[in-house]
């Protein structure tokens, strides 16, 4: 029996309601429709000289931009010897951008798709994606990249823009040698600059000089009607932890269903929605968010388990960092969540640039736009009128400067910046009162990283589960859930089910832990081009289609979702199966870690895995102990400690950073050459 979701069943659109209908529509919302919505980098940040001329859009600048870019589209400005036409594809090799979600939505008016590639990857890797996609563009930054390892704009290195260059060179001029099914291009394949000034190549002359009119509106909205929701809208690819990345092939539908999906998940921290649905009710009179949390819910709560949390603190480390009453530590994280007003005291908040209704949501984005999860944030944002900043991609200062100097509210994180929340020197030097809760996803978030950003700055840290395969987001938890279950990633979002399964295939009752199968109406058309890993991604169960998540969860009796671990990420130990997870879990209770990652590996020539721990040290744990197989051994005989023969890890490796994807995943198959 499926196990549905404990939120109401929602009436969504009709099925071939597109994107843009749902987001664009042509009705005056009055001031929503002119407030600024999505700004560019802060002034003086390290990334405003990318830039320089950049405004903010607000709802009515995303619609104009959106119906000009298609207008462009339309009469032949890509390519006057080839028309544009419906199904296709603009590949987008860029950063985050403000106007990235506009330009997206453009090109979904005229027919065409998306295809959201990673501008971190290589030349040979983008043309792979682009002969996959049969790409028709590719919309890439000539700005200098940011480097991590100077933390500044390295104005020597290549850009975005000269890596697509040479992958449309490879794309139109080579067959695919990885797989050797997709052939090289045949006919044009521009590549145009994200960037205004850059003259021909710029992406502005495809939309620049049109006057968004009823005349306009009216010709772009003929082509637009010719889509359905079950045509393409986006490509995404996957993270590719085996082979090559695939192209997810997401639908109109899948991401109208997901935008309000999500939306119901996260009302308790966006501005209320444009649009309510009642019209699909029975009644004529349910909307689509009646039975949400409403904004702001949750202010009053304490994490289950965080009393507990802070006494273990003050026991195991009564002295230094972190001492001091239990009350105290319960106290200042409740004051810190209840301070309402969203401004900073900098002088500077005032700059009219980001004034807003003090009742008014702000938010910051940092996750990566060409990943499902950052475009649905932002299309949750046009649905609802939330103003964001949108910064290229996460930079400490910036990102702490930016909340501080604009009161802002909430953000969408990864584990990697709720560690620098939780534990680097800089954060005491900024006013983050603002802030009172962020939400985390695409990767695991241990309890310990949630309690400790809650500890240190009042924050409350919400997780959330989500696969590009579902477009993407399948649970969040919100605020409120916290006080519930922590542990867990919140409960199956609006009008979708879930299935525990056994390693035989028989289904599990509630309470049970198995392979989690799903299904909903944002779940994937499935894979490009590749139908063996579609073979692998559905199954058939009771007549229905279900995508396998590969992920090993078990559903309690209210509904709420825990991940315990990864099917091919488990670890064969001695003939018995160890979950990385659990022993992740109690490394990071060891004030000497940062971060660490837990794997498998093999001695050459032996088929047998060793549990081994990679690690990044504390600060502290250096200071304290700078033998580092001293320090190994500390640590490691804390966590044998607790766990049985065959789980015990046999090593540590200390090493300065873990290998992680732009969307904060470990890759855990570039560890072993790490040992």
């Amino acid at each position: 029996m499926p196990i549905a979701s404990k939120h109401p069943v929602l009436h969504l659109p009709p099925p071939d309601t597109t994107l843009a209908r749902l987001l664009l529509s042509t009705k005056d919302h009055g001031r929503r429709t002119a407030e600024p919505l999505f700004y560019p980098p802060p002034a003086g940040s390290v990334f405003s000289s990318n830039r320089p001329q950049a405004k903010p859009m607000s709802l009515g600048d995303v619609r104009d931009r959106a119906y000009a870019v298609a207008k462009g589209l339309i009469d032949g400005r890509l390519s006057p010897e080839k028309p544009f036409k419906k199904g296709d594809v603009v590949a987008f090799f860029s950063l985050n951008q403000h106007d990235y979600t506009a330009n997206v939505l453009g090109i979904q008016l005229a027919g065409g798709v998306a295809a959201l590639c990673n501008p971190s990857y290589k030349a040979k890797e983008l043309a792979h994606q682009l002969r996959m996609t049969s790409a028709r563009c590719v919309l890439a930054s000539n700005a200098a990249p940011f480097s991590a390892a100077t933390g500044q704009i390295d104005t020597k290195a290549e850009t975005a823009f000269d890596v697509a260059k040479e992958g449309a060179r490879l794309a139109q001029e080579e067959d695919d040698d990885d797989v050797k099914k997709f052939p090289k291009i045949e006919g044009p394949l521009r590549v145009m600059v994200f960037e205004e000034g850059a003259g021909d190549d710029s992406w502005e002359t495809i939309y620049r000089g049109y006057k968004v009119d009823e005349a306009l509106i009216k010709q772009v909205d003929e082509r637009a009607s010719e889509l359905k929701g079950s045509d393409t809208a986006i490509y995404c690819f996957s993270s590719g932890t085996s082979g090559l990345p695939k192209a997810v092939n997401l639908t109109h539908r899948n991401l109208v269903s997901n935008v309000i999906q999500s939306t119901f998940l996260l009302h308790d921290r966006v501005n209320e929605p444009l649009e309510q649905g009642r019209e699909y009710a029975p009644d004529g009179k349910t909307g689509w968010y009646d039975t949400a949390e409403p904004k702001g819910a949750g202010r009053d709560v304490l994490p289950d388990g965080y009393e507990e949390f802070v006494k273990k603190k003050r026991e195991s480390h009564s002295s230094g960092q972190g001492t001091g009453p239990v009350k105290e530590s319960i106290n200042k994280l409740v004051d810190g969540i209840k301070k309402l007003n969203p401004a900073s005291k900098d002088d500077d908040q005032t700059d009219s640039l980001y004034k807003r209704s003090a009742e008014d949501e702000f938010h910051i984005d940092v996750l990566p736009q060409f990943h499902c999860y950052g475009l649905v944030v932002n299309l949750v944002a046009l649905h609802t009128c939330t103003p964001r900043i949108i910064l290229p991609r996460f930079h400490l200062d910036t990102f702490l400067r930016s909340i501080s100097k604009h009161g802002v509210t909430f953000s969408f994180v990864v584990p990697p910046i709720l560690l620098a929340l939780a534990k680097h020197p800089s954060i005491d030097n900024y006013d983050l009162s603002s802030l009172w809760r962020v939400a985390s996803g695409a990767a695991s978030l241990p309890t310990e990283i949630a309690f400790g950003v809650a500890k240190r700055l009042g924050i409350r840290c919400t997780d959330g589960y989500g696969m590009t395969e579902m477009s993407p987001i399948i649970s969040i938890q919100t605020v409120s859930n916290l006080k519930e279950r922590i542990d867990s990633v919140g409960r199956l979002a609006p009008s979708t089910e879930a299935m525990i399964l056994d390693p035989n295939g028989k289904e599990l009752k509630v309470g049970e832990a198995g392979e989690l199968l799903l299904r909903g109406p944002q779940m994937m058309a499935g894979y490009l081009h590749n139908e063996e890993a579609n073979k692998q991604a559905f199954a058939q169960v009771g007549g229905s289609t279900w995508l396998r998540t590969g992920d090993v969860a078990l559903i309690d009796e209210k509904g709420f979702i825990k991940i315990t671990d990864r099917l091919k990420d488990v670890i064969k130990s001695k003939g018995f199966q160890v979950s990385p997870a659990e022993l992740e879990g109690l490394f990071y209770k060891d004030e000497w870690i940062q971060d660490v990652a837990v794997t498998g590996v093999r001695d050459a020539g032996s088929e047998e895995e060793k549990v081994w721990a990679f690690a990044v040290a504390h600060p502290r744990a250096v200071e304290e102990e700078g033998d580092e197989e001293k320090r190994a051994s500390t640590v490691l005989k804390k966590v044998n400690a607790q766990v049985a023969n065959y789980k015990k890890v046999q090593g540590l490796t200390w090493i300065n950073a873990l290998p992680k994807s732009d969307a904060g995943k470990v890759l855990k198959k570039n560890l072993a050459a790490m040992r």
